[in-house]
């Protein structure tokens, strides 16, 4: 197997087909690497442990998957089940192993919980940098490598609102990043470094360190996003260790990752209100608002699923995915019986994701 070459992007992919294990399509992986906020594409990230890949191929296209699932095809790595579904060979199998293992995908990748958050600190703090380097260098003339509003808005009101000299705070600013880079390999580090700006130069491409460091694009770019996930993780366990990153994340006014419709429903849910009353207030179909549950089951661990599940049915509902070994939903309705509900059954599936990614 060692002569058949694919990119990292492709990689990924083999991996996503290999835990979906043909129970979803093709296009389930397509909405879960390009970030779509939809009920189905939560539950599958959590049910096959693919949350941490969740938005990290935004600008991917229906044709390119496409195209690399029919290259995996032609290489004799995936086999196709009919319906746009793929399973892997047997020496998919293998060189999906020995490819992890001289590729790893990055420890600390947590899409779900990081992406749009991980944009907007990356967006903040490379701006930082930059006017902080091109203030102590005395240099008035330059391009913000920002150019959106927002952020030059909070860089003006961040700068303004610190009573210590631009020296110190960069100088802490500094610290705080040498420390909180601490604990990543030598490789993320210098990408991390590499993509910043400063008075004499501009931060490079995911292309341009590929290049320089003779190294796959795509694990670049997902190397960058381990260290930012990386970094917020330990900025969000110690705000009081890094008290400006924890500022330039702005980690104090993050929300549940929830869609907009289900926090309108978690809300209710809190008033005490029960789904037939949901049903009537948001003038929504039941359907819709058990989505909602579902999604709320998978993200808020604290999240009690008792009202909706009983325990008979949640001991008969675990039995039956345990044996079956599946998370698809009509193998363990047909083993459970009539008297089980698919609601039931996805919160149930919705909490053993939870499990088996702890």
């Amino acid at each position: 197997m060692n002569f058949i070459i694919i990119s990292y992007r492709s990689l990924i992919i083999l991996y996503c087909i290999n835990q979906i294990k043909s129970e979803r399509s093709i296009f389930g992986i397509y909405h879960l690497l390009t970030g779509k906020k939809s009920s189905q594409t939560i539950s599958d990230a959590n049910l096959y442990q693919l949350a941490h890949l969740f938005s990290i191929f935004t600008q991917l296209k229906r044709e390119e998957l496409v195209q690399c699932v029919n290259d995996l095809c032609s290489k004799g790595l995936v086999t196709s089940n009919g319906e746009n579904k793929y399973t892997l060979t047997t020496s998919g199998s293998q060189f999906l192993a020995d490819m992890l293992t001289e590729y790893p995908l990055p420890t600390y990748l947590n899409g779900w919980q990081y992406y749009d958050i991980g944009t907007d600190f990356w967006q903040r703090l490379s701006l930082c940098i930059q006017v902080l380097s091109n203030v102590l260098y005395e240099k008035k003339n330059y391009i913000t490598i920002e150019q959106d509003e927002k952020h030059l808005i909070w860089i003006k009101e961040f700068l303004f609102s610190k009573n210590i000299t631009k020296e110190k705070l960069a100088t802490s600013i500094f610290q705080e990043c040498k420390a909180c880079l601490s604990g990543l390999s030598d490789l993320e580090s210098t990408i991390f470094v590499l993509r910043l700006s400063s008075f004499e130069r501009i931060g490079l491409t995911y292309k341009q360190i590929a290049l320089l460091l003779k190294q796959d694009e795509t694990r670049i770019q997902l190397l960058f996003f381990n260290v930012l996930h990386f970094m917020l993780r330990k900025i969000e366990s110690a705000p009081e260790e890094y008290r400006l990153l924890y500022e330039i994340s702005n980690l104090s006014r993050r929300i549940l990752t929830l869609t907009e419709s289900t926090q309108k429903t978690f809300k209710l849910i809190q008033e005490g209100k029960t789904i037939e009353e949901i049903v009537k207030v948001r003038g929504l179909k039941r359907n819709t608002i058990e989505d909602h549950i579902v999604e709320i089951a998978h993200n808020v661990k604290s999240f009690n699923i008792s009202p909706y599940v009983s325990p008979s049915n949640l001991i008969k509902i675990s039995k039956a995915q345990r044996d079956l070994q599946t998370m698809k939903l009509k193998p363990i309705k047909d083993h459970v019986g009539s008297d089980v509900s698919f609601f039931e059954i996805r919160l149930v599936l919705a909490r053993r994701g939870d499990y088996h990614e702890a």
